[in-house]
């Protein structure tokens, strides 16, 4: 156990952070954990991030078989606990806080009865929610009365704490201080914060846990940091869950292998990257010298499944179709369409002429009549040690003849946009777990600018992707989602939860977020 307000670190420390999006949100700004490696550069500290958005003390909506808390805890070997509630948990407003307390209660005193690491029970510190920052946006939520709310649930914290004898870091008052003393705006919607908001957020943060010394902040630290926890949040939430740990793993392409099999191989190799890069981390911090890039060479080979097309096993070879890796040429193609009387068929761009257009999924027209295509060469999801690059592209007719002339990348670097809707000066697109709204800010048509506008929804199924994207007529944006799925993500104006399938509403004015269907 831990004092009230400060946290003890040991040298070989594992820490997991674990709780909602005021948490999960760290590992894609890194500001908090390179100034934890630049206090302690000796403790070679492991940092594994397990929070996801609208995360209570016991609502963690999880696809088939992703693992209990605590496997992953035990996987992650903990031995420090940061946990982040109370944000989630302030709607239900005065008459939910001696529930949320007892629960909050009860959740510790179980966690203190484990022993992930191998050396006794976890140190455990509890997070209080930020406060809610006044924009001086009218159509959002209003800060005051959030705050409001929010209050009693920071109280009750601290009072699970002293009662359980674990660590509390009340960012509350100090959040509406800083709010209060800024012109900036530190979030993306009153709630969440920016990552300028992160960046200010982490020395309040290092200070509380530890006391004064914070370091100067490193950025070349943070790189670093940044590319171990690229590997991890591809190992914790894999977009495709489905094949890996779902039903779909027992599927296999050749009587060898199994997709579990193939893909839980490559979430053991990502581990071992995870370790790689940590003792880069651990090298940089102490000022050591490291070499231009990181040695995976020690990591398991991949599993390198045949494939069934062709086969006596293809299915389409069993129906008594022919089964082929051979394409149809875009002529080919088009001669194959049988079109009613009064219609025609044209080719605007193909693979043959533009060879970045293979693997499109979602496509759409702008104001301008240029076609937007996302493709995703890495469906059915990223595999490591290679360049994760799927992109989303304009093709665009200069001369008017029905052919695109050119093809631009307007973004890349993306991982399984299965769907996309233009509005508002930008892009919204799809990336499980995530919608990105992405913009051009200086007229090149490359976006540069990315914002996680919303957060949540699950990674069981590359298939059942974001998909669908469409305006409604009152101006909010409508999108689907597919089966297996269980998402949770949290708005403003408290959690939101969808289970097997439905679509979205959202309205990008008021960051309002609702199911508008359900199965």
């Amino acid at each position: 156990r831990v004092s009230a307000a400060e946290l003890a670190l040991k040298p070989g420390d594992h820490i997991c952070l674990v709780g909602n999006a005021l948490g999960e949100r760290m590992q894609h700004a890194n500001y908090f954990e390179t100034l934890l490696h630049q206090r302690f550069p000796k403790h070679e500290l492991v940092v594994r991030n397990l929070c996801f958005p609208a995360d209570e003390p016991y609502e963690r909506m999880r696809s088939l078989n992703f693992g209990s808390p605590d496997d992953h805890l035990r996987h992650s070997g903990a031995s420090v606990i940061i946990y982040f509630f109370g944000a989630n948990e302030s709607f239900a407003g005065p008459d939910g806080v001696e529930a949320f307390a007892a629960d909050l209660n009860q959740l510790v005193e179980e966690n203190l009865a484990q022993d992930y690491s191998g050396d006794g029970p976890p140190r455990i510190v509890l997070v209080s929610p930020i406060a809610h920052e006044d924009t001086g946006n009218p159509d959002w939520a209003d800060a005051a009365a959030r705050n409001e709310a929010l209050a009693p649930y920071v109280n009750a914290m601290r009072r699970v704490a002293n009662e359980t004898g674990v660590g509390f870091v009340d960012l509350f008052a100090p959040t509406q201080q800083l709010f209060a003393g800024t012109d900036e705006v530190l979030t993306v919607n009153g709630m969440h914060l920016s990552d300028e908001g992160y960046a200010v957020l982490a020395p309040i943060l290092d200070s509380a846990l530890f006391g004064e010394g914070t370091p100067k902040f490193d950025p070349e630290l943070q790189a670093e940091i940044d590319d171990k926890n690229f590997h991890w949040w591809h190992r914790y939430r894999a977009v495709n869950g489905y094949s890996i740990y779902g039903k779909r793993g027992e599927a296999g392409s050749d009587g060898t292998y199994r997709n579990r099999e193939v893909m839980e191989r490559e979430r053991e190799i990502l581990d071992q990257m995870c370790a790689n890069r940590d003792r880069r981390i651990w090298a940089i911090a102490r000022g050591e010298d490291v070499a231009a890039e990181v040695d995976d060479s020690n990591t398991l080979p991949f599993f390198q499944p045949k494939t069934n097309v062709g086969t006596p096993d293809d299915p389409n070879v069993k129906a008594g179709k022919l089964g082929s890796l051979d394409y149809q040429t875009p002529q080919d193609a088009l001669d194959d369409f049988e079109l009613a009387d009064g219609f025609e068929i044209n080719l605007l761009a193909s693979e043959v002429k533009f060879p970045e257009l293979a693997n499109p999924v979602s496509i759409n027209f702008d104001n301008e009549g240029r076609l937007w295509v996302a493709v995703m060469p890495s469906y059915p999801q990223w595999k490591p040690k290679t360049k994760l690059d799927d992109k989303l592209l304009i093709f665009t007719d200069d001369d008017g003849d029905g052919q695109a002339d050119r093809c631009q990348t307007f973004a890349g670097g993306l991982h399984q946009p299965t769907g996309f809707e233009l509005g508002h000066g930008g892009v919204f697109v799809a990336q499980q777990p995530d919608v990105l709204f992405l913009r051009d800010t200086d007229g090149d048509d490359e976006a540069d600018e990315s914002v996680r506008r919303l957060i949540g929804f699950d990674t069981a199924d590359s298939h059942h992707g974001l998909a669908a994207f469409e305006w409604g007529p009152g101006g909010a944006l409508y999108f689907q989602e597919g089966t297996f799925k269980q998402s949770q993500l949290e708005t403003p104006y408290g959690p939101v939860r969808l289970s097997d399938a439905g679509v979205w509403r959202y309205e990008p004015r008021t960051e309002r977020l609702d199911v508008y269907v359900s199965l």
